[in-house]
Formats: C-alpha cells, structure tokens, sequence
C-alpha cells in the first residue's frame, strides 16, 4: 500500500452540472431506482480541497479516501456506511494520479491517525506533513 494526498482547491473532480429542471428530474428519477455510490457525501464532494488516499499497488486500485474541507475538517471518507468513495469508484492509477495531481506522498502512520477522526472533527497536527518523493518504494 502507497499513501498520499492531494490538492483539490480548483474541484478538479467536480463536474459542471447541468442544473436545469428536466435534468434534476431525470436525476431523481434514476436515483429512486438505481442507488447512489455515494449518498452521505455526494453534496459534499465540491467542498472538499485536500484528498488523501490509500492505494493498493499489487491490485491497482484505491482503497480508502479521506477528504478535507478549506476548515481542516474531515467531511468525507470511504467506503464508510452506505458510500462506495468517488475515488474507489474511478479506475485511476497511480501514474493516472501523477499525472492528474501533484501528489504528495505521506505515512501510513498519517493517514491511519487522519481515518480515525471522526467526521466533521477538524485534523491539528498532521496535514501539511506530506512530502515528496521521487519514487513509491
């Protein structure tokens, strides 16, 4: 497992919504009947400005997401209860990550003490504490 993080303050994974009538419509329609990845934390994902992610190497996929608001406050992290994760959802790997973000690279230590916070409940002392690396072992 690799872990590091993520600036997001532009929304980088937030979409343009289309916010029209007929396309909140076809939206409610749709969710009544196909269930939402995500439904804690949809609303919550254009607040977030600082991911942190836990990501298997061997299988190439993302395994838990922590997500920051502009406050220091954990708002999102998956999978938790009832949400999938947005980034667990994406098929991205680590060089797809690389290239998408400026990713910093962080102990699994930081990233278990950020888990452990419960949501809402702002971090002290650990962000900030990324650092690069040229490499991932």
């Amino acid at each position: 497992m690799i872990y590091f993080g993520f600036s997001n303050k532009d929304n980088q994974n937030c979409k343009e919504r289309d916010n029209s009538f007929f396309v909140k419509l076809l939206i409610s329609v749709l969710s009544f009947f196909i269930p939402k990845a995500n439904p804690d934390f949809e609303q919550l994902y254009e607040d977030v400005h600082q991911w942190y992610l836990e990501y298997d190497e061997l299988n190439k996929e993302t395994c838990r997401e922590i997500g920051i608001d502009s406050y220091n406050r954990v708002i999102v992290k998956a999978p938790y209860s009832n949400n999938y994760g947005y980034w667990a959802d994406n098929n991205m790997t680590i060089e797809k990550y690389s290239s998408y973000f400026d990713i910093e690279y962080i102990s699994k230590e930081d990233f278990e003490s950020m888990w452990a916070i419960k949501i809402g409940n702002a971090i002290t002392g650990l962000c900030g504490k990324a650092h690069r690396v040229s490499d991932t072992s």
